[in-house]
């Protein structure tokens, strides 16, 4: 009895093998599409169908957040839910995007971009500790130490920047610039 009932249950379960690049292939055309026919809530779908299929991918992550995020300026109705959503997005991404400076590097723009400095540094002060970290973090950082009035840690996160990423010319100048107020010059 027990085996009939399994073999009948199979039979009527539907079982779909998915082809994940294709799939993923699909939802970012069709992403595509229905952005540039601006049909928002379409295209958020095909996102969030394409990292149902790749959790890796950290621009996707992000790309959702993004039209979240510019979707909550022009709805003063929907503002909180769509700044809700926009986070979301991103600290979910970042639960499968850990070892990769990316995604932690987005919240802290998002919390820098609502005027939550101590909180966005948080997030930077994480994705400068990535391999992959890009000297734009360094700046962020810096500047919500700024922001905080604390300027002896912008200089310092400026000092380290200039270290890791001896070429970069608005490092040494906002180093200066930071010096500069701290000294009252």
């Amino acid at each position: 009895m027990k085996l009939l009932f399994f073999f009948l249950f199979f039979l009527n379960y539907d079982v779909k093998i998915v082809d994940v690049p294709k799939a993923i292939e699909y939802h970012t055309k069709m992403a595509d599409f229905y952005y540039h026919k601006g049909n928002y809530p379409e295209m958020l779908y095909h996102l969030t169908r394409k990292i149902h299929y790749d959790k890796n991918d950290v621009s996707t992550w992000s790309d959702l957040s993004y039209y979240y995020w510019s979707m909550s300026v022009d709805d003063k109705i929907r503002r909180e839910e769509f700044k809700s959503k926009a986070i979301k997005y991103l600290l979910e991404g970042l639960e499968f995007n850990k070892n990769t400076a990316y995604l932690w590097d987005e919240i802290g723009r998002y919390y820098i971009n609502t005027k939550e400095f101590d909180t966005a540094t948080k997030y930077f002060l994480e994705a400068i500790k990535r391999k992959d970290c890009q000297d734009v973090t360094y700046h962020f950082l810096a500047l919500c130490f700024y922001k905080n009035n604390d300027l002896n840690k912008a200089i310092d996160t400026m000092e380290s920047c200039v270290k890791r990423f001896p070429r970069d010319e608005k490092a040494k100048a906002n180093l200066k610039k930071y010096k500069n107020l701290l000294s009252g010059s």
